[in-house]
């Protein structure tokens, strides 16, 4: 992991989030009231001081936040309006995904040296979880995509379903469009008012639009942060370019944004990039520029997922990606080890 990661992530740390994200489709189901306390608490073999980091995959908390642990144990609370997945990132930075509620409680009991052995209760999700998490932990990414498809549809009322999609499908080492959206629309036929699968289902339908072979689309307008156009045109003319979603709130899209911004710098101008922030604040987004030393553009317009250049590109995760040659779309949606080695590829970089 490089040091400026590291470094950003020191940083972040001591960042807690005092305020709720703006509200888009991700929460349709629920935008009728204020939303209530949920709550996770629990003890930790194995650890006795330190600190875990939390976001949701949805997006709808809109911040990384602290979780402290003291004597082994931890008490996190936050407000939320509608289900969600939450992402507990340990010291290590391995990750294990607890489901929330609003007015709900869970208690948490784990071995910070077997993660994968994290158990849950509270809430029939996490139940469902704990049945699940050491398979999905010991599994092939093949396999995962059986077990998403088994979940799917033994449990589509299931929150864990939704989870697996956005991760081990949407975000494996290949992602599978044409499954993430059977599924997807297999999930809404369940929950047809959840906004997370609403907007979901309606990027994959857009897919092929942005796929591999396509040319970027011509008619992408975007206003970056900086309240100037963004240049279409000479990411389009680039010898190489790269379209990065990040979120200040997700730790893989940091690092993602940390790894192009070393590839960038040793490119000598070759490497093109655009960055679209999926946060909801827009000041925190323009604190990490200025804390990393981002030079390009980067698009925020508060908006999350409900974005209209989200939306155009079809950008279905945090983080995601969409790799250029000379207008021309080669590669999309790479875990950033094989982002950095398509890039430097491209470039002519030798490894």
């Amino acid at each position: 992991m490089c040091c400026r990661f590291r470094k950003t992530m020191h940083i972040r740390k001591l960042f807690t989030s005092t305020t709720v994200a703006v509200l888009t489709a991700m929460m349709m189901s629920s935008c009728s009231h204020e939303g209530k306390y949920f709550k996770m608490e629990g003890r930790f073999r194995h650890i006795n001081q330190g600190e875990f980091w939390v976001y949701s995959i949805e997006g709808n908390t809109g911040a990384l936040d602290t979780i402290r642990v003291q004597d082994g144990r931890i008490v996190y609370e936050k407000r939320i309006s509608s289900p969600t997945a939450f992402v507990i990132i340990f010291p290590n930075y391995s990750e294990q995904v607890v489901f929330g509620e609003p007015g709900k409680s869970v208690s948490i009991k784990g071995d910070a040296t077997h993660l994968k052995e994290l158990e849950v209760k509270g809430t029939r999700d996490n139940e469902l979880m704990n049945k699940l998490r050491q398979r999905i932990s010991d599994s092939t990414p093949e396999e995962r995509k059986q077990i998403a498809e088994q979940v799917v549809a033994d449990h589509p009322k299931s929150r864990v379903g939704t989870f697996l999609v956005a991760r081990h499908i949407l975000q494996g080492p290949i992602p599978d469009y044409p499954l993430a959206a059977k599924l997807t629309a297999k999930l809404l036929e369940a929950q047809p008012r959840d906004g997370f699968l609403v907007r979901l289902d309606r990027q994959l339908q857009k897919i092929d639009q942005t796929s591999v072979g396509n040319s970027l689309p011509k008619n992408l307008q975007a206003m970056a942060i900086d309240s100037t156009q963004v240049d279409f045109g000479k990411i389009r003319n680039a010898d190489v370019a790269v379209i990065n979603a990040w979120a200040t709130w997700n730790v893989q899209s940091m690092r993602q944004q940390s790894m192009i911004s070393s590839t960038a710098r040793s490119s000598h101008g070759r490497l093109q990039v655009l960055g679209i922030a999926i946060d909801g604040d827009r000041e925190e987004v323009k604190n990490s520029i200025r804390r990393d030393t981002i030079t390009w553009p980067i698009v925020s317009d508060g908006n999350l997922f409900d974005s209209p250049i989200v939306d155009s590109l079809a950008l279905t995760s945090i983080p995601d990606n969409i790799v250029l040659q000379k207008g021309k779309i080669v590669a999309r949606s790479l875990p950033t080890d094989q982002l950095i080695e398509k890039l430097n590829a491209l470039l002519g970089v030798k490894q």
